[in-house]
């Protein structure tokens, strides 16, 4: 430690064994903080908060040199160092932690940070952990093992700069809410999320809102059956166009205040199910304005008069219309019969098989194409069932 430099004991036990200090070296009021012990400095198992908020501190050296390997929690870590402009954390030993909730929250001027090769497999909580890292514009993890993570919520939220961003292979199994996730990420142009398992999720608040660069999504294999609130999860995504959402079940949805709003090029189908939803205000405010843009709310019968009102909140010169009703049709297999030319009549509607056998539907083939599962929506075409597999016998055409 330099002559004359105020220190500071940061040892567990107390004794002065490691010391912290600060230095202007470049005399520009901004400071790099230093941490010293003879043989290296061992992490305490609760490092939450070790380096936050310290406001001008802009690089801290030598941490390849800290043994993080008995680390349990992490969280706000580095929260609010506001200056702090690189971090390589390539050394850091992350085995053992479970939490890194906020641990770079509000790291506005970081610009570079290197965590891709870390041990995520026993981290169960990373909301907002990167939240307000307003200057990054690439994030690599692509080597995170995500099995255990239950909130992700926020995790992105105010990364305006963020511009690349590869999450297709994280592992969402046992997350139950995913607010604001991307809130806000105005400079992010495509997103891979379409592998996501989603059928432990409840909320999904925000998810997508201010995403300002974002042109197409695909969420055509999200399981939605669970979530019950959506509200504004696509609002002010001004630039998307395409959006899959064709899947969506909305059957549990309470809340879908201003889902669509100011979405203004949107082309996309959504059915509503059933009528749990209460809250639906400023759902279509300036959606669907442009010329080429459209809306289609499909529905089922006890949803009718719902959708008219979710309609009713549109701008003028919306673009959105009320599609066809998609209730159920439950058609039934007669004994060793096989089904041929289900009516038209049905378009878009929902078909659903059945057995008075024994056994229930397990696939079939629909216009000689295989179909796994019970259900298919009617296309506009006559169609022919064959094939009907069921789970303890097999009947053919």
């Amino acid at each position: 430690m330099p002559e004359g430099v105020e220190s500071w004991d940061v040892s567990n036990s107390g004794n002065g064994s490691i010391l912290a200090y600060t230095l202007d070296e470049d005399n520009n009021e901004l400071l790099e903080l230093y941490i010293g012990q003879n043989g290296g400095v061992n992490a305490n198992p609760n490092s939450s908060y070790l380096f936050a908020i310290f406001m001008n501190l802009t690089s801290i050296n030598g941490l390849e040199f800290l043994d993080t390997s008995q680390v349990i929690d992490m969280n706000n870590m580095f929260c609010s160092s506001r200056s702090l402009i690189n971090l390589d954390l390539s050394s850091f030993d992350t085995r053992n932690v479970s939490n890194m909730e906020n641990m770079f929250l509000n790291c506005q001027a970081l610009t570079s940070l290197n965590v891709k090769n870390w041990n995520t497999e026993n981290v169960t909580n990373i909301g907002s952990m990167f939240a307000y890292c307003e200057k990054l514009s690439t994030l690599d993890l692509h080597n995170w093992n995500t099995s255990n993570v239950t909130s992700i919520n926020a995790l992105f939220s105010g990364c305006s700069n963020l511009t690349i961003l590869d999450l297709s292979h994280f592992d969402t199994n046992k997350c139950t809410k995913m607010n604001s996730m991307f809130l806000n990420c105005r400079a992010l142009s495509s997103l891979n999320v379409k592998n996501w398992n989603t059928e432990n999720v409840t909320s999904m608040f925000g998810m997508f809102s201010g995403c300002s660069s974002l042109i197409a999504l695909d969420l055509s294999h999200f399981d939605t059956s669970k979530v019950t609130d959506m509200t504004w999860m696509f609002s002010n995504c001004s630039a998307l166009k395409k959006l899959d959402v064709s899947h969506f079940d909305t059957s549990k949805v309470k809340d879908m205040g201003g889902m669509f709003n100011n979405c203004p090029n949107l082309i996309t189908e959504i059915t509503i199910k059933g009528v749990n939803c209460e809250e639906y205000y400023g759902m279509f405010a300036d959606a669907a304005m442009d010329k080429e843009a459209k809306i289609t709310v499909h529905y089922t019968e006890d949803a009718s008069s719902l959708v008219d009102q979710m309609i009713a909140t549109k701008s003028s010169g919306s673009n959105v219309v009320k599609g066809k009703n998609m209730s159920n049709l439950v058609v039934t297999v007669q004994d060793d019969e096989i089904i041929a030319n289900v009516a038209k009549g049905y378009e878009g509607q929902i078909i659903t098989l059945s057995t008075k056998m024994s056994g229930s539907v397990t696939s079939f083939k629909l216009n000689g194409v295989l179909i796994e599962g019970n259900t298919f929506i009617m296309p506009n075409e006559n169609v022919i069932i064959t094939d009907v597999v069921k789970e303890e016998s097999e009947i053919r055409g």
